[in-house]
């Protein structure tokens, strides 16, 4: 027997810190390119 889904909530709190972790990685990139590369 497969196991039963995670309900709906459960699967946007994964997808939720998934796409801090981008927004994270995101800024450090930011960061190590310098001030002014987001604009």
């Amino acid at each position: 027997m497969a196991p039963p889904d995670p309900p709906p909530h459960a699967r946007y709190r994964v997808s939720a810190a998934s796409r801090g972790e981008v927004a994270m990685a995101r800024d450090r990139s930011a960061l190590r390119r310098g001030p002014g590369a987001r604009a």
